[in-house]
């Protein structure tokens, strides 16, 4: 068993907003210092919008995110990453790919980061993570699958990123 989760920040931003997410809980698999494999459960009720001041309109924003249009908290209070292949690319640059479970859809996603190992402590940097959100069947207000009679649309991109710290 590898390490817990100590500290995380995982934070969010989709054009116009931005916001932050707890990540729940991890635990990762070495060989040596290299990690092998991984998972990391992330808390989706605990999604916040960190840019609009007004309280009513940042709440409204945040029930729209966690309704059943959306990520649909309530019955899916979780997403899960799976981690399946670590490579290192430079010094401490690696490749990570995985499956992203939002709801009932899991799609591989792949992404550049930085770790370091230093004693027990691993540290994550990740790059921003691009993911559209239509491809995990969340297509609420998405200009591509327009269904509302207003014709608000909301941005399919979710950029995500984050720091991780991690003690075995």
């Amino acid at each position: 068993i590898g390490p817990v989760i100590a500290q995380s920040l995982h934070a969010w931003f989709s054009e116009p907003h931005n916001g932050k997410i707890e990540i729940k809980e991890g635990v990762f698999h070495f060989k040596g210092k290299q990690i092998v494999d991984g998972m990391i459960k992330i808390d989706m009720n605990s999604l916040v919008n960190l840019d609009i001041d007004y309280e009513l309109m940042n709440g409204v924003l945040e029930n729209v995110i966690k309704s059943d249009a959306f990520f649909d908290v309530v019955n899916f209070p979780e997403a899960v990453f799976r981690i399946y292949s670590v490579k290192q690319v430079d010094r401490n640059i690696y490749f990570v790919a995985g499956d992203l479970r939002i709801r009932e859809a899991e799609k591989c996603i792949n992404f550049n980061t930085q770790m370091r190992v230093l004693g027990d402590t691993l540290t994550v940097v990740t790059e921003s993570l691009k993911i559209n959100r239509t491809n995990w069947g969340i297509t609420a207000m998405s200009k591509d699958y327009l269904n509302s009679e207003d014709g608000y649309v909301v941005q399919d991109t979710i950029n995500f990123s984050f720091v991780l710290k991690a003690i075995r």
